[in-house]
């Protein structure tokens, strides 16, 4: 195997168990409460986030569902932006998402 492709794969395992982590997290969620929602062991959470093993396709999808996030942002690395911070927006319409996502992008510009 290739070594930079190697150390892509590592690297994607990474973001993926830290991804995961951090969204429970900023959820105030129990790794068990997280195994609840998406019916699988505690065990498995805890494994996805040691990134000693790697979701499903289906899971991923499940949980990005499940903190409204594109799939993507399981995949992402933060560590070259200056801070990442994420906030939930259960409850609220579209239109008042886009209204925060202008706002935050113009607070961006400045």
């Amino acid at each position: 195997m290739n070594f930079n492709l190697y150390n892509n794969c590592m690297n994607y395992k990474k973001n993926i168990s830290t991804n995961i982590k951090m969204l429970r997290l900023s959820q105030n969620m129990s790794q068990a409460e997280l195994a609840n929602n998406l019916n699988l062991s505690k065990a498995a959470i805890s494994l996805y986030e040691l990134g000693e093993r790697t979701p499903s396709t289906d899971t991923i999808i499940e949980i990005s569902r499940l903190f409204n996030v594109e799939p993507g942002v399981l995949f992402s690395d933060h560590k070259d932006k200056k801070s990442t911070k994420l906030i939930s927006v259960d409850g609220l319409s579209n239109a008042e998402i886009n209204a925060i996502a202008t706002i935050i992008n113009n607070l961006k510009k400045k």
